[in-house]
């Protein structure tokens, strides 16, 4: 008899704690990703959910994931901060099989014109170019451009832009020549002014010996998860889907030229072959 009662109390305890829902945003309150979790959170109507936001301070946000006893989400895009730099100790989050609960977008950098240049001004032998580029936690934006300045013979100065809003203020004054970020397309700004994102090179030459590191040029949203039973997961990946797949999720992935066939899925099978990819560059 006891013992049923402390199983019964047990499912109690466990059914109210599984209530609540504690989602960590490492990014701001008005970023894309909190556009979409506000999307998100409407199919979640019967958790109490909690969202905090972390404005990129990825610190705070794993000391946020390593102290929460509660089913919690943990939604990052790497390439941007700390998170996923393994000698970053204080921000590094392990992304593994057992914690990767679903991907919001897939964004290539792409290489856009400021002004009326196009691709032929950019390649011109000898020509010389500002880009704008995202500040990543690696160098390999840089890499990659010298390495493309190196195959065209042009010569190219880069300069590091942490804010949308900077980069097109300086873009709007004339500061930079070309962009070399992700999102790009989707601003009125750089309308049919973008000649190709990095998911598009494996066919253009001089580039494609290039793979190892145009692959890595990729912001990718994901979300994290711990404290769910197994059945919360196949619950979670099923409301996120179909949150995913909203009209004004879309619309917000649309707006910032994201490309939804990166990282869409239809089946278990494609959904799992999707997150291996992914995994792949996180050996």
């Amino acid at each position: 008899m006891l013992k049923t009662l402390i199983i019964i109390f047990s499912t109690i305890a466990y059914s109210a704690i599984a209530s609540e829902l504690t989602i960590i945003n490492n990014g701001s309150s008005t970023g894309i990703n909190s556009q979409l979790l506000q999307e998100y959170v409407k199919n979640f109507s019967d958790y109490k959910v909690e969202i905090n936001n972390t404005n990129a301070n990825c610190a705070t946000s794993k000391i946020l994931w390593n102290n929460s006893k509660k089913p919690t989400l943990y939604v990052l895009i790497t390439n941007i901060d700390g998170s996923l730099d393994k000698n970053n100790h204080i921000c590094y989050m392990q992304i593994t099989k057992e914690n990767l609960l679903f991907m919001n977008y897939s964004a290539p950098m792409e290489l856009c014109a400021i002004g009326s240049k196009n691709w032929n001004d950019f390649i011109k032998s000898g020509s010389k170019h500002v880009i704008g580029t995202t500040a990543t936690t690696t160098k390999i934006p840089e890499q990659f451009l010298n390495k493309l300045a190196d195959a065209y013979g042009i010569s190219i100065k880069s300069i590091r832009i942490n804010t949308n809003s900077e980069f097109i203020t300086m873009a709007k004054s004339q500061e930079l020549d070309f962009g070399f970020r992700t999102g790009l397309s989707g601003n009125d700004f750089f309308k049919d002014k973008c000649f190709w994102n990095v998911s598009q090179l494996d066919n253009l030459n001089h580039i494609t010996n290039m793979k190892n590191l145009y692959d890595l040029l990729y912001e990718e949203s994901v979300i994290l998860y711990k404290n769910l039973s197994d059945e919360q997961v196949e619950e979670f990946r099923r409301k996120l889907k179909e949150s995913w797949s909203s009209a004004t999720s879309i619309k917000l992935r649309n707006q910032r030229g994201y490309d939804d066939s990166l990282v869409s899925y239809k089946t278990e099978e494609e959904r799992l072959k999707l997150f291996n990819k992914f995994l792949s560059k996180f050996p």
